[in-house]
């Protein structure tokens, strides 16, 4: 089929053509997934937040790190703050939690992307700690490594999944006046 003919269907099963299906990569697929809706409930959080309509803004081109930092700010303004459902609790305080299980969740999610889908390792320490090492006993550094599996993998997937809700339980309330907005210009 050349570039310029029209898209048909092969009429090939999925696995005749690749095989049965590997759980590794059905993991890393169902991440990448939990991922782009985390992305998603950003971007539309930011449009209301700044009153725009939701998927007419250019957020939707930024960076993960760059729509979380915009959405710290949003969220840092007190009318906004205010409108948190953080029940009880400091506001500032939850919301600091909030954005670092956003972004921790967000980091494990991207280092299991991008590591190799046969080979996915658990680098013991943080992103930017070290890794444990053990000196040789003449020259050089081990790194330790776990090999995760795709169980490993489907944990890592829900949890991006439960802080998505959580993402979305907190900003119910704004998204909440927001729907109250639309109904009255209608």
């Amino acid at each position: 089929m050349g570039w310029h003919e029209e898209f048909r269907s092969s009429g090939n099963s999925f696995e005749a053509r690749i095989g049965a299906p590997d759980k590794l990569d059905a993991a890393v697929g169902q991440i990448a997934s939990n991922l782009a809706t985390l992305d998603g409930e950003l971007s539309r959080a930011n449009a209301i937040l700044r009153k725009v309509a939701p998927g007419k803004d250019a957020d939707r081109e930024m960076p993960f790190e760059r729509k979380l930092e915009l959405f710290a700010s949003l969220c840092r303004r007190p009318s906004t703050l205010a409108r948190l459902n953080f029940g009880d609790t400091d506001p500032l305080e939850s919301l600091s939690d909030l954005l670092s299980v956003v972004k921790h969740a967000a980091q494990l999610g991207r280092n299991a992307i991008y590591a190799s889908a046969k080979n996915v390792f658990r680098r013991y320490g943080g992103a930017r700690e070290r890794p444990l090492r053990e000196p040789l006993p003449l020259r050089g550094f081990i790194a330790r490594f776990d090999l995760l599996d795709a169980a490993d993998l489907l944990d890592i997937a829900d949890y991006i999944a439960c802080v998505h809700c959580d993402l979305e339980e907190d900003l119910l309330l704004v998204y909440d006046d927001h729907a109250k907005r639309q109904d009255n210009r209608t």
